[in-house]
């Protein structure tokens, strides 16, 4: 719901779903655990959530335009 409402009042739209963004989301944090825990460094995990942030916030930044034509 978070995002969706995210989407709605930053009227962002695109070839992607609020559900794929969140299946995404617990993916990248997920694995960043996994990770962390093969390599007994926590820095690994607080990297990919990092980059996820920097990535959702471009998602969310963007002006919105048409979709490209393929």
């Amino acid at each position: 719901d978070d995002i969706h409402a995210a989407m709605r009042d930053r009227g962002v739209t695109g070839n992607w779903s609020a559900e794929s963004l969140a299946a995404h989301t617990q993916a990248v944090l997920q694995g960043a655990f996994i990770l962390a825990k093969a390599k007994g460094d926590v820095d690994v995990a607080v990297e990919s959530v990092a980059h996820l942030r920097r990535y959702v916030e471009l998602l969310f930044s963007q002006p919105v335009t048409a979709p490209r034509r393929q």
